[in-house]
């Protein structure tokens, strides 16, 4: 004996119901012999009669009307995961999500790539903004920042950390030797991690480019305008600098963190994309902390 296939058993069910082999097909759109060639499978794989062969029309044996009633349950079944995913509410709208210049340039662009193959009916929305933008005003609905906020009506979760080094373009080390410039900060907060680090080391020595926007920073080093301290997820083609030449600080880091306002966080186009980022960036873990 085979395990049968619901197919058979289906094409059986749809006979019984309709009270005959013929009108069985014509509800199936086959021919009569079709149907009856596939009882007759059914029956040579189960090694029992569904059908009394020796009384006129479609009587079914007593082993038959078992198989009917499981083959109904199971077509029940069938129908009740069809009417589930027909009810499943589908993933579209727009989700509309703020963090800086340099992680959305670097991985957050690229890693929502993978997301709209999954979900290609929401629609994704980069606000690349250094302010932090109101999630309550709705100014975006999913932010990255590199702090924690003290907002209680936001719901928050650490997602990754950065790690910093200090790197240069290879031919600019080649060229400066001990006549070391950096690339630096304009008008910056000094107490952000980045200043305070960055006028460790360099001292007095001159900063040869200065910014407000991370990614000139980052486009200056790669340019040979000097030595930067960068997060090591933007270190891609660039070198770090040995300490042989320029001893570092104790290594620094920044958490990562993720927010969403408590309204949100759990209506599913914005849990999917919740769920993706929080997924992506524990398997890329070794790219934000790694040199």
């Amino acid at each position: 004996m085979r395990d049968p296939s619901w197919d058979d058993l289906h094409y059986l069910l749809l006979a019984v119901r309709h009270g005959s082999l013929s009108a069985g097909a014509r509800a199936l759109k086959v021919d009569h012999a079709t149907i009856g060639r596939r009882i007759r499978r059914l029956e040579r794989d189960l090694g029992r009669a569904v059908i009394d062969r020796q009384r006129p029309g479609l009587v079914l044996t007593a082993f038959g009307e078992a198989a009917l009633a499981e083959a109904e349950r199971m077509h029940d079944a069938a129908t009740t995961v069809a009417r589930l995913a027909e009810a499943r509410p589908k993933l579209a709208g727009a989700v509309r999500l703020t963090t800086t210049g340099m992680l959305a340039t670097a991985y957050l662009t690229p890693a929502l790539a993978a997301f709209r193959k999954r979900q290609p009916l929401v629609e994704i929305e980069v606000i690349v903004d250094e302010r932090n933008l109101s999630l309550a005003r709705r100014e975006a609905d999913i932010a990255l920042r590199l702090a924690r906020p003290k907002d209680s009506t936001l719901v928050t979760r650490r997602v990754a950390t950065l790690g910093y080094g200090l790197y240069a373009a290879r031919d600019y080390l080649r060229r400066a030797q001990q006549q070391l410039a950096f690339v630096g900060f304009e008008e910056s907060p000094p107490d952000l991690p980045e200043v305070r680090w960055l006028n460790q080391v360099a001292g007095e020595r001159p900063i040869a480019f200065r910014s407000n926007y991370r990614m000139a920073q980052i486009e200056a080093v790669r340019a040979g305008f000097g030595i930067g301290v960068l997060p090591h997820l933007v270190s891609k083609g660039l070198t770090s600098v040995p300490a042989t030449l320029l001893a570092p600080p104790p290594n620094m880091t920044r958490e990562l963190w993720m927010l969403v306002h408590r309204d949100l966080k759990d209506a599913p186009r914005f849990r999917a994309v919740i769920d993706f980022l929080v997924e992506r960036m524990a398997r890329d873990r070794g790219l934000f902390e790694a040199a």
